[in-house]
């Protein structure tokens, strides 16, 4: 309806007004304190695994090819509204690159690639600021083969990932799986 969008609208351009998704919503200020750092508790990334498909297994090469959806929630406090100066809306639709997004990599692989470009992927932020992405990615794991026992050999691979730009008392990731995780 009309109101809404008109809302809607409204709620973006407040929203984006002066954000800049180049900058960080976690404060990282801390101070040495009697040989103690003192700051802020760290921010908390959650990373949920949500499907995996195995695509192909290279035991030369010692790598498999994945195919991985993961959900990632995170919180941006500059992000937040009060559904009532808006129509009632609680929730709103974005493209992941308009707003901060954390930079996940993949531990011990040789490859991890979004599958859609951040302009075609849209993100959930509610209005408490908490926001949900899904994000397809192909992901290339380095793994140790032991084929020794070979046809009946079993192989584990570590998927893993990590925040490469963020110290510990700054940001954590949270690795979950989802209660309907999919495994092809």
């Amino acid at each position: 309806s009309e109101f809404f969008l008109s809302n809607n609208h409204k709620l973006l351009g407040t929203l984006m007004d002066k954000y800049d998704a180049g900058l960080s919503p976690f404060n990282t200020y801390s101070k040495q304190v009697n040989g103690s750092l003192i700051g802020r508790p760290p921010a908390t990334i959650v990373h949920e695994l949500s499907f995996v498909r195995l695509i192909r297994v290279e035991e030369r090469e010692q790598q498999i090819y994945t195919v991985l959806v993961v959900i990632t929630r995170w919180r941006d406090p500059r992000l937040s509204w009060d559904p009532n100066e808006f129509g009632g809306i609680d929730h709103i639709y974005v493209q992941y690159d308009q707003i901060w997004h954390p930079e996940v990599a993949a531990c011990d692989s040789s490859e991890y690639t979004p599958v859609l470009p951040d302009s075609a992927v849209f993100v959930k932020i509610n209005n408490t600021g908490h926001i949900t992405a899904d994000r397809a990615y192909t992901v290339t794991y380095i793994c140790e083969f032991e084929i020794a026992n070979f046809p009946f050999d079993k192989q584990f691979c570590k998927i893993c990932f990590f925040l490469p730009m963020y110290k510990d008392q700054e940001l954590l990731l949270k690795g979950t799986f989802s209660d309907d995780l999919v495994v092809l």
